[in-house]
């Protein structure tokens, strides 16, 4: 077991770990925290709700199914300002 864990040590990193894991925000302030931290979001609610986030989320899935491009709103503000 010990042998097992040292091999999955090696093969996952804290980074391939979030390959495939919608980082969402629910504002901009959690936005920059989430860049701060973890480097990226996928997407950020629009409205600062539990509503906003799960509304902001289906879309993020549902782009991301089909592999169309989405935007966060920090993205098109970093890009408004640069």
């Amino acid at each position: 077991e010990e042998a097992l864990n040292r091999e999955k040590e090696k093969f996952f990193t804290p980074d391939s770990l979030l390959e495939n894991v919608c980082i969402a925000s629910i504002g901009p302030q959690t936005s920059k925290t989430c860049h701060e931290l973890l480097g990226r979001v996928d997407v950020e609610a629009k409205e600062y709700t539990l509503e906003g986030l799960t509304q902001a989320i289906i879309q993020w899935v549902s782009c991301y199914a089909f592999k169309l491009p989405v935007e966060t709103d920090l993205e098109r503000g970093m890009k408004n300002e640069g």
